[in-house]
Order: C-alpha cells, then structure tokens, then sequence
C-alpha cells in the first residue's frame, strides 16, 4: 500500500508539472505572437510612409480649382454664378513647387477671372502666414479653424460671411487728368459683408 502510494504521488506531482509546463509554453507562444505581429505592423507602417507619403500639392490643387472656375464663367447660363474658391488645407505644401512665394506667383498670374480665393487653416500645421498672403493677393480672406472648438460651428459662421457677396464687379472710375499711375487697385469682384473696400491712390491737386 505504501509503494502504490507513493507511485500514485509521483504520478500526480509529475501530472500538475506537465501542466504547468504546457502552460508557461502557451503563455510564452502567445507572447511572442503578439509581439511578432505588433513588430509587423510598425514596420509595415513605416514602409507604407517611405513608399507612400502624403502629399500636399496645394499648387496644383488651386490651378485646377481655376480652371473649374473659369468653365464656370465661360459657360452660356443667362445668371452667371459668382465663382469663389475655398480653400481647406492642414499642412503645407511638400510636392514642388512648395515655396509659397511661387505658389502665389503661380496662382495669381493662373487668376485670369479674378475668382476670390477664400482659405481655411485647420490646426496648428497650416502656414497661416502664407494662406493670408494668398487670399490678400485674390481678392478674398483667410481664417483659423482651431481645434479645441467646435469645427462644424466655425465652418458654418465662416459659410454665412462667403455665401451672400453684398456686391459685385465693383469698379472704380477716376478722371484720367485727377489721378497718377500709382492707383493700386480700380474693382473688386466681390463685396462680403465681413471686407471692407479700401483704395490707395495718387491724387494730382
């Protein structure tokens, strides 16, 4: 009776090791699995940024929204709709040319129309400075769409100052022997509630 005791013990201590062994042996396959696969995906990750990265060609982007604009213009509807264009970014540009001063040369001389060039800065990443310069340079205006606050709110207030121009084609006429060469501007395609008009001349008293 003692010996088959004492087999009997052996046999269940050797049982419960055994168990604990395949155990240790899961947990650790499990371990390394989702250790594997985690490694996968960062390097996928990084692979996929390498091969493909975001592009922002803001360049290109406005051209294009140009040409739209002129087919609009040049299209034979009796109430011709006032194009504007607005503009939504949250980078800055890294597809060439990405030097804002092109980008503005480029989209200014490509604004034959004078098609009012609204932009939005979404976050801390867009070049404001360069989206205020744009906008000045076609007639229209920048704003800050700001992270913290309510996006969809921003974005329906500065919907309401664009979407009713008060005026348009306004124009300016000066008799030829009052005013010099140095006047900057003589019309404004549009009128928005939130602009005022401001015009820099030479008078000759």
């Amino acid at each position: 009776m003692g010996l088959t005791a004492s087999l009997e013990h052996v046999v269940v201590v050797v049982v419960v090791v055994m168990v604990v062994v395949v155990v240790v042996v899961v947990v650790v396959v499990v371990v390394v699995v989702v250790v594997v696969v985690v490694v996968v995906e960062v390097v996928v990750l990084k692979l996929c940024r390498r091969v493909l990265p975001a592009e922002t060609n803001i360049n290109a982007a406005l051209l294009q929204a140009l040409r739209v604009s002129q087919i609009s213009r040049n299209s034979n509807i009796a109430q011709k709709p006032e194009t504007i264009i607005i503009f939504l970014t949250d980078g800055e540009a890294n597809v060439l040319p990405s030097e804002p001063r092109a980008i503005i040369h480029n989209v200014r001389k490509a604004n034959t129309g004078r098609t009012s060039i609204f932009t939005l800065a979404l976050g801390s990443r867009a070049n404001f400075d360069f989206l205020k310069q744009l906008s000045l340079r076609n007639t229209g205006f920048a704003r800050k769409i700001y992270e913290a606050s309510d996006t969809a709110l921003q974005l329906r207030d500065f919907y309401r100052q664009v979407a009713s121009p008060l005026l348009a084609n306004v124009t300016f006429k000066y008799q030829p022997d009052q005013v010099s060469a140095c006047l900057q501007l003589r019309g404004f395609p549009h009128q928005i509630t939130s602009n005022r008009v401001s015009v820099v001349n030479c008078v000759d008293l």
